[in-house]
């Protein structure tokens, strides 16, 4: 999202700014009390430094496996609800590494978007790219000297052993 201007409104006899943001990647347009932008999580865009700390986290060691499946997605909605991104880029480099672009369950499928959508959103206003392009680096910066897991068989029937 970017500011598109600043307007003041007079409520209730009380002059007030508002940011006017807009996403013209999906016909956006949001107002914002100025009181209210930081307490809602408005900011500035990431600065060129930010964006290379996100990159190194991304090309960082991967996270000791949790021993559950719950503890893992607890863990990455934990990591979301910072609204950091650098522990949105976890987010992602782990889901990706643990399990390719098709995340296999519905919560990593969605945490794995939640954090992409943003990452990618971020860095395309920060480095003037477009937002498609920005998710595309962040993925190859992920996977870079991983290999793309091999997707699991989705049944679950257990067949008996034969005899030889």
């Amino acid at each position: 999202m970017r500011i598109s201007a600043v307007v003041t409104r007079t409520i209730r006899g009380r002059a007030i700014d508002y940011l006017e943001l807009e996403q013209p990647e999906h016909d956006l347009h949001v107002s914002v009390p100025m009181p209210s932008a930081e307490t809602i999580g408005i900011r500035a865009v990431m600065t060129r430094d930010q964006v290379d700390e996100v990159i190194a986290v991304l090309h960082g060691d991967s996270l000791p496996p949790e021993s559950g499946w719950s503890r893992r997605i607890k863990d990455y909605g934990m990591r979301l609800q910072t609204g950091l991104a650098t522990e949105r880029a976890v987010v992602m480099r782990e889901i990706l590494r643990h399990s390719g672009h098709n995340a296999s369950g519905t919560a990593e499928r969605e945490l794995l978007r939640s954090a992409r959508e943003v990452l990618s959103c971020e860095l395309s206003v920060a480095l003037g790219i477009p937002e498609d392009e920005a998710g595309a680096m962040l993925e190859d910066a992920a996977m870079d000297g991983h290999e793309v897991p091999v997707p699991r068989p989705r049944s679950h029937r257990r067949t008996a052993p034969t005899a030889a």
